[in-house]
């Protein structure tokens, strides 16, 4: 069943003064405007506002917003750290259950940088079948008869591993128990996928959804994605299945690929 997120209130953290930084605000009320999202209070926080990881969170506690903008290398050198979220992101992405829309760092003299209306969303995660929240994130985003690419891969060393376990078992024929688990693992999710198709044609979703499920390697296998499909947002979830540190998976994607907007829920 698609749930569609309500986004009426949404918070924007800078690390530049509030009064500097109406060029970034501005480009990412277009890029929220551009997938029809029309947030009735849109709350603007600079670095005068807060200045501790402590500040930040109860700024977006007080706030309760269904939705943080902020960007990369949040009060982190521009410079250094580039391979890091950095603390302030780690605690807000981790430490909060509210969805974070991550944008391109801001140049040096506060410039934005240009973000394309969300054409192709990609929704990545390695659990497709359990995450309806973030299918129904990325259909959210989408421009209206968007492309939402809904994306599964299945890690292939993963799969090795358990077949050379599997190859030293003499009662269960290898090359069989390989093409039926093989089919199976990408089975479910394929199948996942179209369910969630005819869920959005039966509830009037404008977005188009486009599969994606394959035997591979995540990183290398989501630059190839977003060389073909543009990828104008990136969707993940970041909670792992104890709650205990960001999903390994979608920290790699959030490091990995720093020129496109990241939603992370």
């Amino acid at each position: 069943m698609y749930r569609r997120p309500e986004l009426a209130r949404v918070v924007v953290l800078v690390d530049r003064a509030k009064g500097d930084s109406s060029d970034y605000v501005d480009a990412a009320r277009s890029f929220l405007e551009s997938s029809d999202i029309q947030p009735g209070e849109f709350q603007i926080y600079g670095n005068e506002s807060f200045g501790s990881i402590q500040e930040m969170l109860k700024i977006v506690g007080s706030a309760s917003p269904d939705l943080v903008v902020t960007h990369r290398h949040l009060h982190l050198d521009r410079e250094e750290l580039e391979h890091s979220l950095g603390a302030y992101l780690d605690t807000l992405t981790q430490g909060t259950a509210i969805p974070v829309l991550i944008t391109p760092s801001p140049k040096l003299d506060g410039t934005p940088v240009a973000m394309e209306p969300a054409k192709d969303v990609l929704v990545m995660t390695d659990h497709l079948v359990d995450d309806s929240k973030t299918i129904n994130f990325g259909v959210r985003f989408a421009v209206p008869e968007g492309i939402v690419h809904l994306c599964h891969i299945e890690d292939d060393a993963i799969f090795r591993r358990y077949m050379s376990v599997i190859e030293r078992i003499p009662e269960i024929e290898t090359e069989e128990a390989r093409e039926k688990i093989h089919a199976k693992l990408l089975q479910m999710p394929a199948d996942y996928i179209a369910s969630c198709a005819e869920v959005l044609v039966a509830e009037s979703i404008p977005a188009k959804v486009h599969p994606i499920v394959r035997l591979g390697h995540c990183i290398r296998d989501y630059h190839q994605l977003i060389s073909e499909h543009e990828g104008d947002l990136l969707v993940c979830n970041t909670k792992d299945s104890e709650e205990l540190a960001i999903h390994p998976m979608a920290y790699a994607i959030a490091l990995e690929f720093q020129h496109q907007p990241l939603l992370l829920t």
